[in-house]
């Protein structure tokens, strides 16, 4: 994961289709324009510095529109920031059926409540929300059509994160999850297309707090990471360069002492509601440490890779999962809540690996590659853990295949 000094690469590829507004040659007699304003609904003032973007209604060309991975591009788009008195005009624009869709903090985001698959094939009942959270216009040739956008005072969610002896909890990761139509937890779009804020995630501050704004009404759930980041940097005293956080040891903490969504406390809001107290306290009395050791099958020997990961015995929920990445076999919690589990070692292998250069300046410098020599069987046992806990030994099986 990568949080630099400059937008991820994604950021340029905005939203809508590729041919959607195609830097092509074409007269200003083969497009239309579009020209409008934007209005705060609560205020009823110009919703300045907001950020406009037309998107088809239909585009069934979208890498998206079967339901594809988000982070897919889409195209290269530029949006029109709008102006102090609220208005707005975005020319060259092919002849077509679109909606405007204007974000601006604080504000409901339809990006966040719409995915292009939906869009594509609306039911009544979507059609109806559709229209109250985007204008759908038409373009024609050589004429400019007149689009006003309302935005409306999205529901807004805040709190501290504290360690247990009340210090705060300083960059900690923080997520936002709602739950869909479904019954389901999923992870919430909080970055809105003209964000200056950099990366795919939310910290908390120096203080330990946290806010989301702009929410649409929904049940949510705040899931905080606490992560120990393997970071390498390009530069200490300048004041700019490249930063990249690769994967480390995580855990993940709800409101209410809780580790996994099913013991948490969610938080029900309505459009334009406030909940400034969803705080979340990390009680590092209960947390503790656990490592061991993979060793293969009938052998004194370790095996020097695997994939580490606890579940909840009642459930199967994994609460969180490390590698054997070294050769001596050794794995290592550094902090897990206690209680009743299962400890999974997949992908147990004897292994040759090899660094290899990403060029000169790269960061990071170099990227692993491994060569599988031997694998061995998967291995499930129960663990309960009421404290710190070290020399765990796993004893691979001789199930897997030369």
């Amino acid at each position: 994961m990568l949080r630099g000094n400059s937008h991820p690469a994604w950021f340029a590829a905005l939203t809508a289709s590729a041919c959607f507004i195609a830097a092509q040659a074409q007269s200003k007699e083969d497009v239309g324009a579009v020209a409008g304003h934007v209005i705060c609904a609560d205020t009823q003032q110009p919703a300045r510095l907001a950020h406009v973007v037309l998107q088809p209604v239909v585009d069934r060309d979208s890498p998206l529109a079967t339901g594809g991975h988000p982070g897919k591009p889409e195209g290269i788009f530029h949006l029109q920031t709008v102006g102090l008195d609220g208005s707005f005009n975005i020319a060259m624009v092919p002849p077509g059926h679109y909606y405007v869709i204007a974000e601006q903090d604080g504000y409901i985001s339809p990006l966040a409540l719409f995915t292009r698959a939906q869009l594509n094939d609306p039911d009544e009942a979507l059609k109806q929300k559709i229209a109250r959270y985007m204008t759908a216009i038409s373009v024609t040739a050589g004429h400019t059509t007149q689009a006003d956008v309302t935005l409306i005072r999205g529901a807004v969610i805040a709190g501290t994160v504290r360690f247990e002896d009340g210090s705060p909890g300083i960059d900690a990761g923080v997520q936002l999850l709602r739950r869909d139509d479904k019954g389901k937890w999923q992870t919430v779009r909080t970055r809105q297309l003209g964000s200056h804020k950099l990366g795919g995630s939310d910290y908390t501050d120096d203080q330990g707090a946290y806010r989301f704004s702009g929410l649409p009404a929904g049940e949510y759930l705040v899931r905080i990471n606490v992560e120990l980041d393997n970071v390498i940097t390009s530069y200490v005293f300048s004041s700019g360069g490249a930063t990249s956080f690769g994967d480390g040891y995580h855990l993940r903490i709800y409101p209410g002492d809780a580790f996994r969504p099913s013991d948490a406390k969610p938080v029900k809001l309505e459009d334009g509601e406030s909940e400034t107290s969803v705080d979340v306290d990390i009680p590092l009395s209960k947390l503790y440490t656990l490592s061991g050791t993979v060793m293969r099958p009938d052998s004194e020997l370790p095996a020097n890779a695997a994939h580490i990961s606890l579940v909840f015995a009642d459930d199967g929920e994994e609460l969180t999962s490390t590698d054997v990445s070294n050769d001596t076999g050794t794995f290592r919690f550094d902090f897990v809540p206690g209680g009743n589990y299962i400890l999974r070692a997949t992908k147990i292998a004897n292994v040759e690996r090899t660094e290899v250069s990403y060029g000169e300046y790269s960061v990071p410098p170099t990227h692993t590659e491994t060569k599988v020599l031997t694998k061995y069987g998967d291995v499930s046992m129960p663990l309960e853990l009421t404290g710190d806990r070290s020399a765990v030994l796993v004893q691979a099986t001789q199930t897997g295949r030369q």
